[in-house]
């Protein structure tokens, strides 16, 4: 599928709904804080993790399942208290693929329950085809009756708590090549505008446009059309790597583990 690129200046462009900008380090909060004003204002309020925040304030913290429950503006507050020269935040897996992100918000708790909705929203336009397509690849015959009372049970429950419409904000860091072979530290982020239940996109596009509007003020590097792949592809990375570091870790976690196929000794 082609993929439109709506290039605002050099360092901001957009396809669909998701937004690409390219910063300055010392732009990361305000610019920051002015996504937060928007998002806040056309959809709902940006949160991140508990563990990001408590990463930020005490250098330390314990991954938890706790969802993104802590305000994006007391999270950026700590960073601007704290004033790290060049933070992040990663995993002891994630870092061995030299991952990290600076910000990682959005305005709905945990998506997995979007995800399941939307696919019980699909699941339930044709009940039989569903069925059909789950029995195909599988020995199991369904309880037809039984399994689609409870999707749409299930749907019913999710159905309540599903927002109009959802947004998040993701940036990272990039590095920029300069004089005499250096690389310089830029950042990158992306913005998604999703419609959830919302009856028609006004409220993405009201946000879409003043987002943009903001943006184009800010000054950064120039983006390639790469990025909106590398950000998925990193982002995917990330949340893997625990599982590739147990299937793979004996190769990942040494660079010389070639050496341990030989003892020194017989």
């Amino acid at each position: 599928m082609e993929v439109k690129f709506d290039v605002v200046r050099p360092n901001l462009y957009f396809v669909g709904d998701n937004i690409y900008f390219g910063i300055d380090p010392s732009d990361v909060i305000p610019v920051s804080r002015t996504i937060d004003e928007v998002v806040g204002k056309h959809i709902g309020v940006l949160k991140v993790q508990k563990f990001d925040f408590e990463a930020i304030v005490s250098g330390k913290a314990e991954k938890s399942a706790t969802g993104y429950d802590t305000l994006l503006s007391r999270y950026l507050n700590a960073v601007a208290e704290k004033n790290p020269t060049h933070f992040g935040i990663t995993s002891s897996e994630a870092n061995l693929f030299g991952l990290r992100y600076i910000i990682d918000a959005q305005t709905q708790e945990e998506t997995r329950s979007i995800h399941e909705w939307r696919n019980l929203q699909r699941g339930l336009v044709n009940p039989d085809d569903t069925f059909d397509r789950m029995e195909r690849d599988s020995p199991v015959i369904l309880d037809r009756e039984r399994t689609l009372e409870k999707m749409r049970k299930l749907y019913q429950e999710l159905d309540s708590k599903m927002p109009e419409n959802y947004a998040d904000l993701f940036i990272t860091v990039g590095e920029l090549p300069a004089a005499e072979h250096n690389l310089k530290l830029q950042y990158v982020g992306r913005i998604i505008l999703a419609q959830v239940k919302a009856g028609d996109e006004s409220k993405i596009e009201e946000a879409k446009a003043d987002l943009v509007e903001k943006l184009k003020e800010v000054e950064g590097p120039c983006l390639s059309f790469g990025t909106p792949q590398l950000l998925q592809q990193m982002a995917s990375l990330y949340v893997n790597a625990s599982e590739l570091i147990r299937n793979y870790g004996d190769v990942l976690k040494f660079p010389n583990w070639r050496t341990r196929f030989f003892s020194l000794d017989p």
